[in-house]
């Protein structure tokens, strides 16, 4: 079969011009590192697939033709385009957009802080921007292409998406002060009685794990509906009920500081697993991991000696919970 220009490499193109420089097929090859024949071929295949001869070969001397004049130029001009293209490329890896990077509400108050500030005895991380989202609103996003990656609590159902674990997050009781519950010698999590307590409206994934861990007993509904955990707090403070707080979200202001109370529980500690989805197909995954193992050790290096753990060997993998 004839030789057209979509079967050309930039080899053969190479070779074309390169015997233009130094007016001679032994000089061009010896340049380029090729065996004379070899140099001699790849033109042959230019200049099949031009249609015309772009040298006229003598015993002694090499000579361009009147086609070899015009359109040799052109040739010159593609190689550059393709080193252009190529130098776009390495530019581009070292000059990359930042990551964007989705947050659930109940975690990025309290965390975005210790992503976004320098450590002195921390590498940087990855350049990133964050977006606030409820846990359904980020994997939308995550899926269209609007964001690089997304901070979940597990479990999170999607094939499209790979998992990598964070960190463990204790939940913790938060009452007012004189509430039974305050001052229980022993607490667990079938005391908690979803009617008596202050949870988030729905979308919000704190909300089904704090309904997940309450007893069955009576009414199913929550108390009252928060708009957010500072509301939360308010609402619990005011005598509303009750509710459970990431560790992270624990730290109380004044007045709240005087008003409730933050107790840990003593047996089957209720807890989420978070983690970074990205999407599989991701060409930016190798970044990702980086970003993920650099946010695991500034969070458990600032919240590990108030409670949260690292995720155990045994258990990083995609979609997995914790173990209680």
């Amino acid at each position: 079969m004839p030789i057209t220009l979509a079967d050309l490499a930039l080899r053969d193109l190479a070779a074309a011009v390169a015997v233009s420089e130094d007016v001679h097929f032994g000089r061009a090859a010896a340049r380029l590192g090729l065996p004379q024949p070899t140099l001699s071929q790849r033109v042959q295949r230019v200049e099949e697939a031009l249609g015309t001869p772009l040298y006229e070969r003598t015993a002694r001397r090499v000579l361009l033709t009147p086609d070899g004049r015009r359109l040799l130029p052109m040739l010159r001009d593609l190689l550059a385009r393709a080193a252009s293209l190529t130098d776009g490329v390495v530019a581009g890896a070292a000059t990359a957009e930042p990551i964007r990077l989705g947050v659930i509400p109940t975690l990025g108050p309290a965390i975005v802080p210790h992503l976004l500030l320098s450590h002195p005895d921390e590498p940087p991380l990855p350049p990133h921007t964050f977006r606030e989202h409820t846990t359904a609103e980020l994997l939308t996003l995550l899926r269209s292409g609007e964001l690089d990656a997304a901070l979940l609590s597990l479990p999170v159902a999607s094939d499209q998406l790979l998992m990598l674990p964070l960190f463990d997050e204790p939940f913790r009781l938060v009452v007012r002060k004189g509430h039974p519950l305050a001052s229980s010698p022993r607490l667990v999590p079938a005391q908690l009685l979803a009617h008596e307590m202050v949870l988030l409206g729905e979308g919000h994934c704190l909300r089904d794990q704090a309904l997940s861990v309450c007893r069955s007993k009576g009414p199913a509904s929550p108390r009252v509906i928060a708009a957010g955990l500072d509301v939360l707090k308010y609402l619990v403070a005011a005598g509303e009920g009750y509710s459970l707080l990431p560790l992270t979200a624990c730290r109380l202001t004044p007045p709240l500081d005087e008003l409730l109370e933050i107790r840990p529980f003593d047996e089957r500690e209720p807890m989420r697993r978070i983690a970074i989805g990205v999407r599989a197909s991701s060409p930016r995954v190798t970044e990702l991991r980086s970003l993920a193992q650099g946010i695991a050790r500034r969070l458990l290096a600032a919240f590990g000696p108030l409670g949260l753990r690292p995720v155990p060997p045994s258990q990083r993998r995609t979609g997995s919970k914790p173990e209680r």
